[in-house]
């Protein structure tokens, strides 16, 4: 199965966004071994971009995933998408976000890469008289 190599689910509930990264991550580990690098964005803008050229050291898979992903400064946001120009082999960016406001390019290239998520919290039940 092919993989995009970079999505974004987006909501707001965190829960649903965590069990859709989480589904994907199991999808990838019935592949192969994975790597996977959870952050946040607010550690993003400290520490600096993810490097997503670099392949594993052991040859697993990576998955980098970055939680608030909305609250990405717009150079890192940027940066992400210069990255997704060229997507690495083996390397998959997963964001999670509650708005794409902030980072409208950014969700506009992984929608492109057919990445892009919109994950709604199920509707709450109506009784009908």
């Amino acid at each position: 199965m092919t993989h995009a190599p970079a999505y974004l689910f987006t909501g707001p509930e965190e829960l649903l966004l965590h069990r859709a990264a989480q589904e994907l991550i199991e999808e990838l580990k019935a592949e192969g071994p994975v790597e996977v690098t959870d952050t946040r964005a607010p550690d993003v803008a400290e520490d600096g971009v993810p490097d997503l050229q670099t392949a594993s050291l052991f040859g697993d898979r990576r998955v980098v995933l970055i939680r608030e992903a909305e609250a990405l400064p717009a150079e890192v946001s940027a940066q992400l998408v210069a990255q997704l120009e060229h997507p690495a082999e083996g390397t998959t960016l997963v964001l999670l976000a509650s708005g794409t406001g902030r980072i409208m390019k950014l969700a506009k290239r992984i929608k492109d890469l057919d990445g892009r998520t919109d994950i709604a919290p199920p509707r709450e039940w109506e009784s009908q008289r």
